[in-house]
């Protein structure tokens, strides 16, 4: 038993410093949604929340390609 707790408790360190790096994303990713939620509802934001809704908006626009050329359906 005791050494079965010396060799997994490297894992258990691990395992907690990657919960506790994650979980700021995930927390970021959660309020964004929350975020657009309170938008559809006609919630007003506060500048904060406008300026994140920036951010994310110019990000998504950037990792979006654009078109190239036509499609068969355009023809």
């Amino acid at each position: 038993m005791q050494t079965a707790a010396l060799w997994l408790s490297p894992l258990l360190v691990v395992g907690a410093a990657a919960g506790i790096w994650a979980y700021p994303k995930h927390r970021q990713k959660t309020n964004a949604h929350i975020m657009a939620l309170s938008l559809v509802r006609g919630v007003p934001l506060t500048p904060k929340e406008k300026q994140t809704i920036l951010e994310k908006q110019t990000m998504l626009y950037h990792l979006t390609p654009p078109p190239q050329g036509r499609r068969w359906w355009g023809r």
